[in-house]
């Protein structure tokens, strides 16, 4: 579970180091937000429902906020 969050999150960190234009960063971000919403599936059951309920719309705030 945890190494899904970490993959994750290195794909929104190289997302925002690419670099260029805001059209060109447009797709890494859309496949940063995919692996977030990915590894946010794996938590379901997983027996932390903080986490289950939490961490997905903390993850997805940041995104935004990296984006501008």
């Amino acid at each position: 579970v945890f190494t899904a969050w970490y993959r994750a999150l290195r794909e929104a960190v190289s997302a925002d180091v690419s670099g260029g234009s805001p059209e060109a960063s447009g797709g890494s971000h859309d496949s940063a937000e995919a692996a977030y919403r990915s590894a946010a599936a794996r938590l379901d059951g997983a027996g932390m429902p903080g986490l289950e309920r939490g961490l997905l719309p903390l993850a997805l705030l940041g995104l935004r906020l990296a984006r501008g």
